[in-house]
């Protein structure tokens, strides 16, 4: 038989045959072979390619970044007037906040890192040490962290008139925001505001979204009878839209009182 070709029908060739040539003829065997000649200079084995092309350097980096803590640590607590205990933050706490900590290069974020740890080693205060609070604070960009401190701070919004004495979405006379009208604020007063920070502060659980009746346009006909309501009662259905909310949500809550400034 030519090589190259098929065996003839009832002709059988060996395992090996089978084993060996299909992959030649999708050119796998020499794709396997040019992977194992880019590896070997390295040693040939992941954990060794590992070390030289990148571990060092991630170390490296990560290191670094740990070493900024220290002064953010004893400035955050200074000026928020915390007294660090080590002794009072969980082994698990600590070292996922060490893990965690140390992959944020950004200044914004680590401020955040510095303030959670810094309130959950205080003596004074018991903001808890929950783990869930580092997860979620680690998925957060600087501008999803700005405009979530921005939500749920009770200080005003500027320039916005009636709004200007709005409370911060944890608030409990706050309850919820219309989508429409946080959006049309957040675009006037919030420097780079993109809805996808809302989404995202969404997926990991620092607010939640929900539809209700907005009885705005209803003129108060669904609980006054005065003739002139009850008319208004027969346009129910165009007067009583459905609309969406932003509300706050518990984790929000927790994750705020561990990192506001």
């Amino acid at each position: 038989m030519a090589r190259g070709t098929a065996p003839a029908a009832g002709i059988y060739l060996g395992d090996e045959f089978w084993q060996q040539r299909p992959m030649d003829a999708l050119g796998l065997g020499k794709a396997i072979d040019l992977v194992k000649e880019m590896m070997a200079p390295v040693g040939g084995s992941l954990s060794e390619a590992w070390a030289s092309l990148i571990g060092d350097r991630a170390t490296y980096w990560r290191m670094k970044n740990a070493m900024k803590y220290q002064p953010l640590l004893k400035a955050e607590a200074d000026r928020l007037g915390l007294k660090m205990n080590a002794a009072k933050i969980p082994d698990k706490f600590a070292f996922t906040w060490f893990d965690e900590a140390t992959k944020q290069d950004e200044p914004e974020i680590q401020v955040l890192f510095a303030r959670l740890l810094a309130r959950a080693s205080d003596d004074g205060v018991n903001t808890g040490s929950d783990r869930r609070l580092i997860d979620v604070l680690a998925r957060l960009t600087p501008e999803d962290a700005s405009l979530f401190q921005r939500m749920y701070s009770d200080e005003p919004f500027p320039d916005t008139g009636v709004y200007s004495d709005t409370h911060g979405i944890g608030d409990d006379r706050e309850k919820g925001w219309p989508v429409d009208w946080l959006y049309a604020l957040l675009k006037h007063v919030h420097p780079n505001f993109t809805p996808i920070s809302i989404d995202n502060l969404v997926v990991q659980g620092c607010l939640s979204r929900a539809m209700r009746l907005d009885f705005s346009g209803s003129g108060g006909a669904v609980a006054t009878k005065t003739p002139e309501h009850i008319a208004w009662g027969r346009e129910i259905s165009s007067r009583v839209k459905q609309r969406e909310y932003i509300d706050a949500t518990e984790l929000g809550k927790a994750l705020y009182l561990a990192v506001k400034a």
